[in-house]
């Protein structure tokens, strides 16, 4: 019983390191996406008040006040779709460099906004999507462009999914533990290591947190997605983002120590028996 209690005991204070980190990470992420939110309301500004070429001197500071490749693209759709600018384009329109009609009607992160966009302005998270001019693999923060109740077009800032792990894998750098940021419906944004293996995925649907939408954080035990690896797993939704952030701790490794200690003294009181 004294060493089921230690086992307990252990297990305890694993789930509460997952649960403090996820809940740190979650205050974390906030600051980013607010830090983001700001700098896409300040561009469309830029962009309804002074046009194309005062947008792309705003994108120009903007890059500097970022991490070195966290922000791929900064681009513009008109009402319809059509992208009328990027800031990967040339200065100048007629260049031959210009690239053709790119639309993007089609993506999710502007159709969100077709509707009631400008009844209730809001960052929209997109999943991650390989770029069509970056070529990269990004998430999309879009805000809709309006003329009060009218959509004039929506706003996309791209930030690649390699700048939104570093801070995970930071934490997180061997891959017995991991964090992940996810969106609501569970479709991967980041991840602390094994990136590419999870773009365009989504967590497995028997993950708690899909099914309490109102549960702001949790706990499960499960193996691990990619890997098999039997982990605590906590969760914590960001506040006033449709993100959450999710910590997994190898059971094994983290027991070793503990179970190590009570084999010894299993032996040690055989013996002395």
């Amino acid at each position: 019983a004294s060493y089921q209690a230690h086992l307990r005991q252990a297990e305890i204070l694993i789930r509460m390191d997952a649960a403090t980190t996820a809940h740190a990470m979650s205050q974390q992420v906030a600051t980013i996406l607010r830090k983001l939110d700001f700098m896409t309301q300040q561009l469309s500004d830029v962009w309804s008040e002074r046009g194309a070429s005062e947008l792309r001197r705003a994108v120009t500071k903007a890059r500097r006040a970022l991490p070195d490749g966290a922000l791929a693209q900064v681009a513009v759709a008109d009402q319809n779709g059509d992208v009328v600018f990027s800031d990967l384009w040339p200065d100048d329109p007629s260049s031959s460099a210009s690239p053709a009609s790119i639309s993007i009607a089609d993506r999710e992160h502007f159709r969100v906004h077709l509707n009631d966009g400008c009844l209730a302005p809001r960052l929209f998270v997109s999943r991650p999507v390989l770029g069509r001019i970056s070529l990269q693999w990004t998430v999309q923060l879009s805000r809709p462009l309006c003329s009060g109740p009218k959509l004039m077009g929506v706003i996309v800032i791209s930030i690649t999914a390699q700048h939104l792990s570093q801070a995970l894998h930071d934490l997180f750098p061997e891959q017995s533990d991991i964090a992940a940021i996810v969106r609501e419906d569970g479709e991967y944004l980041a991840r602390s290591t094994l990136l590419d293996a999870v773009m365009g995925q989504s967590v497995p649907a028997t993950r708690p947190f899909l099914s309490v939408p109102d549960q702001e954080k949790g706990e499960y035990e499960a193996k691990g997605q990619s890997d098999g690896v039997l982990r605590y797993f906590a969760w914590h939704r960001t506040p006033g983002y449709p993100v959450l952030t999710v910590v997994g701790l190898n059971k094994d490794e983290h027991l070793a120590s503990v179970l190590d200690l009570l084999r010894d003294s299993v032996w040690r009181n055989m013996i002395g028996t």
